[in-house]
């Protein structure tokens, strides 16, 4: 008992002492002064709006899980394997420019989507609550933008169903981010490992399921899938959430203010820095996982399906081993410290992964680089949202900032295909340079860590708005 009291948080202790304490004085606030409180106006009511439900029972953690996974299964499963086949059916001449142009559409898209429909979230007043709102508008675009793609006979119809899906596919996983700095003390570290992590498990589960589910051939089949999957996904979230409205609407809004307090996030420092490494960390994934089964295919020259139950198995060793160091790193990581330099080694030994790739190809030799990469990633994953929730100046506005640091998934998707595309065309089927780029985001991400300390949030000047 000692020793676990001794492992503990001192800022998670100070949180839930300070949360006592503010109980304690709510409880002996008489109703009148109560109302002369909410009246004034000088405090913020939305600061303190605590999402409520079931928060420390494993169910609601389950589901939490589920609804994060969702992510994963439009950026990672369709990047990673139903849009390459679709798009080697529609256009196999200019293969590599139409995927990186739809491709990069929808990370355009989710790009804006995630930190605009987070901060829109913030100011939220309708009674269904202000997360709840926008996982149903969000999951409700999702299902139309996979509908459309699983029709789409041409190029662009399959770029226009890809915005919607991203779109509401990101809105959704912004708003989740956002319940992070809203739930008890003690969850929070949970919770945030789970976001971290959900969306490559949610890619592998996605992955695995079209490969050896339905036929590869009929790329229709793979959209409906993912639908039912979402759909299911979220119903069970919803169906455990329970959520209060702000209890005072914010300040009137001023479209200017507004936009231009989108790039706050960004002024940041020590926001800035866990922003930047999961950009890099997420470089390296992408470009891994975006140009994996064009390399069994086109460089290996494995046959169409072998190579889609290959991804699926090398997603799988990979995630499983990610999602179990996660777990691990999360739980025994306990200040910052401690997180901070178990993201930095993580980052060292995912770039050995994709080095072991990058130098000698053969499949035996991709497992072990599956696992090695997979062991890395699940190092950062496990403490990067963690670092970031950490060091927010605020949590009333957590949608918009938490948004901005999904982002940086988006962000290595529209980049990715551009650096893998750019090396392969330039010189054809040397796939190891697109390993070795991964390589190299590896140690950027964690070199984006260093910098890292507690306390240290001030802002850098902007241009007044």
């Amino acid at each position: 008992m000692i020793m676990a009291e001794r492992l503990r948080d001192p800022s998670e202790e100070e949180a839930e002492q300070t949360a006592a304490q503010s109980s304690r004085q709510e409880a002996t606030v008489p109703p009148e002064a109560d109302q002369k409180m909410q009246g004034t106006g000088s405090a913020e009511p939305h600061e303190h709006v605590r999402t409520q439900g079931p928060r420390t029972s494993k169910g609601y953690l389950l589901c939490y899980a589920l609804i994060c996974m969702v992510g994963g299964l439009s950026s990672i499963c369709i990047k990673q394997l139903i849009l390459p086949l679709h798009v080697k059916q529609l256009d196999p001449v200019h293969f590599y420019t139409s995927f990186a142009l739809v491709a990069s559409a929808g990370a355009v898209a989710g790009l804006i989507a995630t930190p605009l429909f987070g901060a829109i979230s913030d100011r939220t007043t309708w009674r269904l609550g202000r997360r709840r709102t926008w996982m149903i508008i969000g999951g409700i675009s999702a299902v139309i933008g996979w509908g459309i793609m699983a029709l789409a006979s041409r190029i662009l119809m399959l770029c226009l169903g890809q915005i919607l899906s991203q779109v509401g596919v990101d809105t959704v996983f912004a708003v989740s981010t956002a319940l992070i700095p809203e739930m008890a003390p003690r969850l929070r570290r949970f919770a945030s490992t789970i976001n971290g992590m959900a969306p490559m498990v949610g890619g592998v589960l996605g992955v695995n399921l079209v490969a050896h589910v339905t036929d590869t051939r009929v790329v229709s089949q793979g959209y409906l899938l993912l639908i039912g999957l979402s759909m299911l996904f979220t119903i069970l979230f919803l169906c455990i959430l329970r959520e209060e409205p702000l209890i005072q609407p914010p300040p009137p809004l001023r479209l200017g203010r507004f936009l231009v307090g989108m790039l706050e996030p960004l002024r940041t420092r020590a926001f800035v820095w866990p922003l930047a490494s999961r950009l890099f960390a997420f470089l390296a994934y992408t470009l891994l996982g975006s140009f994996f089964l064009s390399y069994l295919r086109d460089g290996l020259h494995v046959g169409e399906g072998i190579a889609a139950s290959r991804l699926g198995f090398f997603q799988l060793l990979s995630t499983t081993l990610l999602l179990t160091t996660a777990l691990i790193v999360g739980w025994w990581c306990k200040g910052m410290k401690q997180r901070k330099w178990c993201g930095i080694s993580g980052t060292v030994i995912m770039a050995i992964g994709v080095g072991i790739l990058a130098l000698a190809p053969g499949w035996p030799v991709m497992l072990v680089a599956a696992a090695v990469f997979g062991t890395g990633f699940g190092m950062h994953a496990g403490v990067n949202v963690t670092l970031a929730v950490t060091v927010l100046p605020t949590t009333k506005e957590s949608g918009k900032f938490l948004g901005v640091l999904q982002d940086a998934i988006f962000l290595a998707l529209i980049v990715s295909p551009q650096i893998g595309g750019g090396i392969l065309t330039t010189f054809p089927r040397q796939f190891a340079l697109v390993f070795a780029a991964g390589a190299a985001a590896s140690l950027l991400a964690g070199a984006a860590l260093l910098p890292v300390k507690a306390g240290h949030n001030e802002q850098v000047s902007l241009p007044p708005h």
